[in-house]
Parts: C-alpha cells; structure tokens; sequence
C-alpha cells in the first residue's frame, strides 16, 4: 500500500526516519507533550505491532483518537494523562485487553465510565480525576476488577479503605 505524502510528511517531522524505518516493538514509547494529534496518532498506531508502555501525556488527541489504539496488538501501561478524553473513549479503551496499567487523571473520565470498563481484566491500576466521586460506580468497578488499584484523585479506592 502506497504511504501519503501526508504521512511521508509525520515520519521525517516526528521521528527524522522513513516509515519503514521505524520499529514495529517498543518497551517504552514516550511521546508526551508532543504535538501528536489523531491523524499522526493512526499513522503512528498502523506501524506498531507492540508496545510495552505508551506515554502520550498532554497530547493533541481525543476520543476520536483512541480508536486507532487498538490497532497495536499488545500495549501494557497507557498514559493519556491530560488528554481531551470523555466517557465516549470507553467503548474504544475497552478494546485494549491486554492493558495492565491505565492512566486517564486530567481527562473528563467519569466513575461512571470508569466502571463501564469491564473488559479490561488484566487492569491492575487505573488512574481517573472525576469531577464527581460516585460511590455506586466506584463499588461496581471494585467488584469488577477486585485485583486493580482504583486510584481517584491521587487517592487510592479498595473496597472497604481508603488510603492516601
């Protein structure tokens, strides 16, 4: 498949390198605070095959976006810290099973969405800042995932403690 002039234009920009240059594996890929938007983000995901950790902190992406993060085969640690994400991302977040660790503080992530990310079972820490703390949602997602660390508000949530 012919790659785009577009695209040609997102690999020298992003990375000095030709697409076919760049590595389909990564232990950890850190892109944060990097003009990456969804466009680059799909050129970006249509290469990698795995990541172990990818740290798109304070991104140009949002709920659009993540769709194309499936695309990646295996992806353990996300980082989407301050990044324009709503309750809309969850259906697309939900497709990334092989996720251990989850960070969506600074994102509009509700503890409603939250708990709606049932298919997530390899989570083991995820990282919301809600606007609002929904005891019902948080014990939904506790009960789904009683082997994760729900950390709200930089606080800690397993049922029955909380700790700081």
């Amino acid at each position: 498949m012919a790659v785009s002039k577009k695209e040609r234009r997102f690999w020298k920009i992003m990375f000095n390198m030709r697409l076919e240059n760049y590595p389909e594996h990564h232990d950890h890929l850190n892109l944060r605070e990097t003009d990456l938007d969804n466009e680059g983000l799909a050129f970006l995901c249509g290469r990698i095959k795995t990541v172990n950790r990818l740290d798109l902190d304070h991104c140009l992406i949002d709920d659009d976006g993540i769709k194309h993060i499936s695309q990646i085969a295996h992806i353990e640690e996300l980082r989407l810290k301050d990044v324009a994400l709503s309750d809309a991302a969850i259906p697309d977040l939900n497709r990334l099973k092989t996720l251990r660790l989850l960070h969506l503080g600074g994102t509009q992530i509700s503890c409603e969405g939250a708990a709606q990310l049932s298919s997530l079972t390899h989570l083991k820490t995820l990282l919301i800042t809600p606007d609002i703390i929904n005891k019902e949602a948080i014990a939904s997602f506790n009960a789904r995932h009683p082997e994760c660390d729900l950390i709200i508000n930089y606080k800690c949530h397993i049922p029955g403690i909380e700790r700081e």
